[in-house]
């Protein structure tokens, strides 16, 4: 039942103006008629979540993409509220309102407006896929349909505070090695444009004024210097075709590669089992799961994979021809689909690959001092022999030998 807002003239012909309740415009308008009222102008009013939504719907576009701490903050909500027994509408009303964060908002609105226009949820998200993540949504529509949103949801959170503790992981890992790496290009740096100069006019009397200027110009400079570092780093990050070269490049280094093989495929495995656990049939499962691997290589031999399932091919001999996985994770394929149990082993897969992450970061990290000690070693002596030979070279010239 809609509210509707008219005016209309009475028999006495002033004009009113108030509100009815009626199913639709014309049943709105009928029941005026029947009250003796001329209708001039009747349209619906809009709820307060319908304002809230079409304003919100406003910060979204198709081109956002959530980050992981809000698609954390998002399945929260949206958790919570689905055991509270609440309607799909209902849910993504509720966070709406709850939810401080824009993005979150203006992708609620998105779907509301679609819901009350009839529209299904899979095709309230259609076109927004890439905010949220083409995986989730489709894991939420999968949840949906198979009753299962419950246990989607929850093994969806699971699932992306894995990714963010590799993430934290791999930051905390890589943090300490970068700080040493940069102070020490930063002494170089000040070391080639300040103190060799100093060392160089050694004894031909230098002015005050004239040290601070080489200093300040070699601050300057080692500023300028990171901030274009900086800046290539940014134009990589935020532009996805460079990024994708880039990840193609570094993937190829066989210690960053096996880092990067195992977390695709604890994400893949994970995904699958969520979507074949939903009720999410096993070629559109793998194909789905697919979606999170980001190396190009891979991906594509996963894709053959799919294509060879959909073509009536068993999923352990699909696998076994990509020659992706390791010889635990195709024991455990096997096994699974011969027993009937792939969800439960695609799980083990995936936890197996979490543990070779741990222990290939722990690598990483250690590999990482160890080539940082030997950096800052080198320009250590760098410094030392070039410093050494400029300052006796400008003594000697001062006194003339």
């Amino acid at each position: 039942m809609a509210r509707f807002f008219y005016k209309a003239k009475n028999k006495n012909g002033d004009v009113v103006a108030n509100s009815i309740n009626a199913s639709n415009i014309s049943d709105a308008a009928i029941k005026l008629e029947k009250e003796g009222l001329v209708v001039l102008e009747i349209k619906e009013e809009l709820s307060n979540a319908q304002i809230k939504s079409s304003n919100y719907s406003k910060n979204i576009s198709k081109e956002t993409m959530f980050t992981l701490k809000e698609k954390i903050e998002f399945f929260n909500s949206f958790y919570y509220m689905f055991k509270s027994g609440l309607s799909v509408y209902q849910i993504f009303e509720s966070v709406m309102n709850a939810s401080n964060n824009k993005k979150i908002k203006g992708l609620c609105s998105v779907v509301i407006k679609k819901i009350e226009k009839g529209y299904s949820l899979e095709e309230a998200f259609s076109g927004y896929g890439n905010v949220l993540g083409a995986v989730y949504c489709k894991l939420i529509v999968a949840g949906e349909s198979s009753g299962k949103l419950e246990q989607v949801l929850s093994k969806t959170i699971d699932n992306l505070k894995r990714e963010e503790n590799f993430k934290s992981k791999m930051i905390s890992a890589l943090t300490y090695p970068t700080m040493i790496l940069s102070l020490a290009v930063a002494v170089f740096f000040f070391f080639k444009f300040f103190i060799l100069k100093v060392f160089a006019s050694f004894g031909n009397g230098i002015c005050p004024a004239t040290i601070m200027t080489w200093f300040i110009f070699a601050v300057v400079k080692i500023v300028l210097i990171f901030a274009f570092i900086a800046g290539v780093i940014c134009y990589i990050y935020f532009n996805k075709k460079v990024l994708r070269k880039v990840i193609d490049i570094v993937v190829k280094i066989p210690m960053v590669q096996s880092i990067m093989r195992a977390y695709s495929f604890a994400n893949f495995f994970s995904v699958l089992s969520l979507a074949y656990d939903s009720g999410v049939p096993l070629p559109q499962s793998v194909e789905l799961a697919s979606d999170v691997i980001s190396v190009k290589s891979m991906k594509t031999k996963i894709s053959l994979a799919v294509k060879r399932i959909y073509n009536g091919c068993e999923l352990t001999t699909a696998f076994g021809v990509s020659q992706l996985f390791s010889s635990f994770a195709m024991s455990q394929v096997s096994a699974g689909e011969k027993a009937g149990e792939l969800e439960k082993m695609f799980a083990v897969v995936s936890l197996d690959y979490e543990k070779q992450i741990d222990l290939a970061i722990n690598v990483l990290s250690e590999a990482v001092k160890i080539v940082s000690m030997l950096f800052v070693g080198l320009i250590v002596l760098y410094v030392a022999v070039t410093g050494y030979k400029s300052y006796y070279a400008g003594l000697f010239g001062a006194f003339g030998l």
